[in-house]
């Protein structure tokens, strides 16, 4: 069992790997907008736009 936790710890130390730069600082998000045309960054931005836009709807604190 214990083999079976190291062996899922290792795998994903490994896919984290490339996700941290030497300062820690996670560069998943910034990578996957890198690799969007504009037109396709702008379409997410506008649509991350939308939703928070629906869920501050519904909150009614200020």
């Amino acid at each position: 069992m214990a083999s079976g936790i190291t062996r899922a710890d290792d795998q994903i130390r490994e896919l984290n790997a490339g996700a941290f730069d030497e300062e820690g600082v996670d560069v998943t998000q910034i990578d996957l907008m890198l690799k969007l045309s504009p037109r396709e960054r702008l379409s997410m931005l506008y649509e991350t736009a939308l939703s928070l836009g629906r869920m501050m709807r519904d909150d009614d604190s200020d």
